[in-house]
This record gives C-alpha cells, structure tokens and sequence, in this order.
C-alpha cells in the first residue's frame, strides 16, 4: 500500500444500511463489487479455520503426517463440519438457540451452535433431527 510497492491497490469503503460502521478495504481487484463478495466469504474461512483447529476438531493433535491418512480425516472431517453447520441451520430456524447459547446475542459459531446442539441432543436421549446441505444464504443473510 505503499508508493513503493509493484502491485496496485485499490479502496474500497462500504457501508451496508442498518449496520453501525463501515468496512474499509484494500485490494488488487478492480472491482469493488467483487470484493465485497470475496470479503464476505473471509469471515467464513476464518471461522472454519478455527474450528477445524483448537476451537473444534484439533486436527494438529491427530499428528498424522502421511498425506493419505491425513486426506481421508480431512474428508470426513469436513462432511461432519457440514452437517454440524446445517444441523446449527436447523436450530436457527426453528428458534431452538436458546437451549444451547446466550439468548441476547450469539456467541457461538455456525460449528459450535450445531456442536452443542447434538451433545445436547445426545445427552438426553432426544431424537437428532434430520438435516442435508446447509443453505449458506440464508444464514449470511443474503
């Protein structure tokens, strides 16, 4: 972001109704449309980043260091975070977070939310409702 630097950056500053403050970007995209969509997206990833770590699954803990093994865990790690996240899409819509989070604001991750829900589930013996592919639009909001 410096006059020194080989790559151009450009600005973006947006700034959706009803929210309190705006984002300030930078990027090499030229357009700003485009960047707000991937910025979006980044909240996601860093979210699935922290649960596929210490937040969640600790997948460094599993030290599998052979690229098969550590392939295959993946795999099923992932189908299990999609499920988790749709069975959290499940708790939203049917107004079921208060079983499981704060009911002022919400404190735990897509991940955490669907997590919580099936220990909750589990530890008393209720049924666990049946869930498919989550619907990401619906849960950002858009």
């Amino acid at each position: 972001m410096t006059q020194a630097s080989p790559y151009p950056t450009h600005l973006v500053l947006f700034w959706k109704p009803g929210e309190p403050k705006p984002w300030y970007l930078a990027t090499n995209l030229l357009d700003a449309r485009a960047t707000i969509r991937l910025y979006r997206r980044r909240m996601w990833i860093e979210e699935m980043f922290g649960d596929m770590k210490q937040h969640g699954f600790d997948l460094e803990a599993s030290h599998l260091r052979h690229f098969l093994r550590l392939s295959r865990l993946t795999l099923a790690v992932c189908l299990l975070y999609l499920w988790l996240v749709a069975l959290a899409e499940h708790v939203m819509t049917h107004r079921l977070t208060d079983k499981i989070d704060r009911t002022d604001r919400r404190d735990l991750s897509l991940f955490r939310l669907g997590w919580d829900f099936l220990e909750r589930r589990l530890a008393l013996s209720d049924p666990i409702p049946l869930v498919s592919i989550p619907n990401f639009c619906l849960m950002s909001g858009g």
